[in-house]
């Protein structure tokens, strides 16, 4: 293994009405040019990124690499990208961006198959029917 992967899961993101075709991807590289030109578009961890991308044809598609890149109407994207990315999920920041910490363990990137649904609705407490699959 020369230290890096590429993993990519096309899943469906699921909230109050919505479900959102995603492809949510992982690159892992431990080669120091690699991490630099990774570094220099913004991305902070030294081994590790995620993307998410909103999988619409036409000029809808849309890919970030932060929960808060997403246009601020989209409570969807922005929540599904922080649950997906896993990373400062405690009490405190669930209860800032309205999220039931209970529920949120059930979400993380690792945890969901390809073809894969995570339901919002259900991390936010909306409704009882966990869609995670």
């Amino acid at each position: 293994m020369d230290g890096r992967t590429v993993v990519g899961k096309l899943i469906q993101i699921r909230d109050e009405g919505t479900n959102i075709p995603a492809l949510a991807w992982k690159f892992y590289s431990l080669d120091h040019r690699e991490v630099r030109i990774a570094q220099r578009a913004g991305f902070s961890s030294p081994a590790q990124y995620f993307m998410l991308t909103r999988l619409e044809g036409g000029e809808g598609m849309e890919t970030h690499h932060g929960p808060y890149d997403w246009n601020r109407g989209a409570r969807t994207m922005f929540l599904a990208h922080v649950l997906l990315e896993g990373v400062g999920l405690d009490e405190v920041t669930c209860k800032q961006v309205g999220l039931v910490h209970g529920r949120v363990a059930q979400f993380q990137y690792d945890m969901l198959d390809v073809g894969g649904v995570l339901d919002v609705g259900y991390a936010l407490g909306l409704n009882d029917l966990k869609e995670f699959e």
